[in-house]
């Protein structure tokens, strides 16, 4: 839709599609579907998609020579309130935040009965260096709790139309596999990211509620991860 069906400016299509530079867009565009934009532009080309429903094509393994665009789903979320954790540092550290913080008081102080585990990732994997990562976890609770102590916070998680999609592997190749998403699926779906809210993964309760060892086990050898980014009908859709 950007490229095809509007008079935007390489630059603006890769802010839209959340890249800061231009370049960073084409180069990952490129390694996406073997042409430049100006290329994709020129030959007037489409990807197919099937709005509100599956992509009708195969999963593969992120492990695979490319990473594919992801078989995405609509979802509409009613309102859910989590407790929440920042993090500013390493992201080699990021696990510590569960294993050592959220968790030990959650499972103290709340019935995780049900609950559902969110990471909300607010710089990607290459955009700066890597021991300047902002992270925020969050645990979806039946009940929330009228107060928490410092440092968690009660906050509410992003509603409405979701685009949900599955990938599974380590840390790398599941912000490739975030890549392919936003900017293989995204740009010709006709939706388009809301507001400043940002994407966030879904975590198995097997992973997040196993020991320490067996979290550092599943990230050498691959997570399953839902991403979750909230969007909303795009202005240029056909």
């Amino acid at each position: 839709v950007f490229l095809c069906d509007s008079t935007w400016q390489g630059s603006e299509i890769a802010l839209a599609c959340g890249y800061k530079t231009q370049q960073s867009f084409s180069r990952d565009f490129k390694r996406l579907y073997g042409m430049s934009p100006h290329q994709f532009r020129e030959q007037n080309a489409r990807v197919p998609y099937l709005r509100g429903h599956f992509r009708n094509r195969p999963e593969r393994e992120l492990s695979e020579a490319g990473t594919p665009i992801p078989s995405v789903r609509i979802e509409n979320w009613l309102p859910q309130t989590g407790v929440c954790l920042r993090y500013y540092g390493s992201v080699d550290q990021v696990h510590k935040v569960w294993s050592e913080e959220l968790l030990p008081w959650a499972k103290d102080n709340v019935d995780l009965t049900d609950a559902r585990f969110f990471g909300l990732w607010f710089d990607g994997w290459d955009s700066i260096e890597k021991d300047r990562y902002r992270y925020e976890s969050a645990i979806v609770l039946r009940d929330i709790p009228d107060t928490v102590p410092s440092p968690f916070f009660v906050q509410a998680l992003p509603e409405g139309e979701i685009a949900i999609a599955h990938a599974r592997g380590r840390m790398d190749a599941l912000d490739r596999a975030w890549q392919a998403f936003a900017l293989g699926w995204l740009p010709m779906s006709g939706y388009q990211p809301r507001g400043n809210v940002v994407g966030f993964d879904e975590y198995e309760s097997s992973f997040i509620l196993g020991s320490t060892a067996r979290q550092l086990a599943s990230l050498a050898t691959g997570i399953s991860i839902k991403m979750c980014l909230p969007v909303q009908s795009h202005p240029l859709a056909l």
